[in-house]
């Protein structure tokens, strides 16, 4: 007599596993079945936001981007009222600033390849020595009220090099929570802190550069980018979690 197997004993025999041992790998999910856990999700009704800074290191990296996000938000504008009140040349402060802001449109993707190839801690410490050198020589220019081209050369390079931290703090979240589906709440998560980078970042500059001094608000923002590199993409604990530069 011939022998008749069902599809489900043509399963069983397949893969050694019965319809029920699937069934439960399915429940289980593919995290639970190959015996890896993963990321913990946010339990049902808790903030999404709170969870996700709860993911080790999360909180550490995601503020020292913030910090050293700041000079975007106050390089451009402090140049502005630099130049201004020292020559009352408004138009020479926004020429200068221009200078600034196309520096730091030209080299920014440059300096991000740089950084996928080395990795972004030998890109950054660097970087951010000549930011702020660039920086002092670019104030002490101002505060000299010296020559137009002068300016725009130190403004140009200060802008230049001006660590670009926004990129590098999303590329840790993509390690940090590479298949956890919690990407899309890290990003929005991000991009609150952009905008309240440049919210918070303009007044703050402004009140430095008239209540201060002029060059107050400019100056404030070398140690703010020294800092935030250091205790986020260029720090060494920070480095040691991305996943190795490509040669």
């Amino acid at each position: 007599m011939t022998e008749v197997r069902t599809g489900q004993d043509q399963d069983r025999i397949g893969d050694g596993s019965t319809g029920q041992d699937r069934t439960s790998q399915r429940r289980a999910g593919p995290g639970r079945a190959g015996g890896r856990g993963r990321e913990q999700e946010p339990q049902p009704g808790g903030n999404a936001y709170v969870a996700l800074l709860r993911s080790p290191g999360a909180l550490r990296f995601s503020a020292a981007g913030a910090l050293g996000r700041m000079p975007m938000a106050m390089f451009g504008l402090g140049t502005i009222l630099l130049i201004a009140a020292v020559t009352g040349r408004y138009g020479a402060a926004g020429t200068v600033a221009a200078a600034g802001s196309v520096g730091y449109a030209i080299c920014a993707p440059q300096i991000g390849r740089l950084a996928d190839r080395f990795g972004q801690r030998r890109v950054l410490r660097p970087l951010t020595l000549v930011f702020a050198a660039s920086s002092i020589a670019f104030i002490a220019a101002a505060q000299a009220r010296a020559a137009l081209w002068l300016l725009l050369v130190t403004g140009a390079l200060a802008g230049a090099s001006m660590p670009g931290l926004g990129s590098m703090v999303r590329a840790r979240w993509s390690t940090l929570l590479a298949g956890s589906g919690r990407m899309h709440t890290a990003f929005a998560l991000e991009s609150v802190i952009d905008e309240m980078i440049f919210i918070v970042g303009p007044a703050l500059v402004t009140l430095l550069a008239t209540e201060v001094r002029p060059a107050a608000g400019t100056r404030s923002a070398v140690p703010s980018a020294a800092s935030g590199t250091d205790r986020g993409p260029g720090g060494r604990r920070w480095s040691a979690g991305l996943p190795s530069p490509s040669a």
